[in-house]
């Protein structure tokens, strides 16, 4: 059961419907995977969801593309979205400054070459921050906020409440129980990277029932 990324486009630009291999940082089932946990002979083609953003930045460098990929899908409909509501719901002022357009602008003109140098992510960024503020800040391994689900899962105290979301009314409605047992034993086992599966599922089925219980 593999739902790891495919990280990169190959091939030449005019063979990118074809050869398009990346679907966004966040990673994706493959499809086989897909049809089987939704017990489908659906199809999902995944092209569809960069098909736009990859004709339109054909000619330009593999790095740029998988940005453009990253801001069309992954920036605008994942991070600003959650994060803004998040925001708003705490009474918290959320400043964007590298969200401003006239930096996505100046950002585009930068190459590659610039933008990730000997293994290090935003070197423009980090040497331009570096005139400021010490080496050891400008240029420390990032530190993300993700939501602690790999955590959450693990605790007992939260079992019961998982599981119910996981095997329960909703998810027999449009999901293989048997393969998405597996999954969710094959985490609890320590296979880590599966938690996004259970995690999917669970934040699936809390907006069915936000949105469908009552009717």
């Amino acid at each position: 059961m593999s739902f790891s990324p495919v990280t990169g486009f190959t091939g030449a630009p005019g063979n990118w419907e074809k050869k398009a291999r990346y679907y966004g940082c966040d990673g994706v089932m493959e499809q086989e995977a897909a049809m089987k946990l939704l017990d489908t002979e659906r199809t999902f083609p995944l092209e569809t969801l960069i098909r736009e953003t990859g004709t339109q930045t054909c000619d330009a460098e593999q790095l740029s593309r998988m940005l453009a990929v990253d801001i069309s899908l992954w920036l605008e409909g994942d991070i600003l979205f959650s994060v803004g509501r998040s925001a708003r719901a705490n009474g918290i002022d959320l400043l964007l400054p590298f969200a401003d357009r006239r930096m996505f602008e100046l950002s585009a003109a930068i190459p590659a070459a610039l933008k990730q140098k000997g293994g290090t992510g935003k070197y423009i960024l980090r040497k331009a921050a570096h005139t400021r503020i010490p080496q050891e800040i400008a240029f420390r391994p990032k530190v993300g906020f993700s939501v602690p689900a790999r955590q959450w899962f693990r605790e007992e105290r939260f079992r019961p409440w998982i599981e119910q979301l996981l095997f329960g009314a909703v998810s027999r409605s449009f999901f293989n129980q048997e393969i998405l047992r597996k999954i969710w034993l094959s985490f609890l086992s320590g296979d880590e990277p599966a938690w996004r599966i259970p995690y999917a599922v669970i934040i699936f089925v809390l907006w069915y029932e936000t949105c469908f219980a009552a009717e």
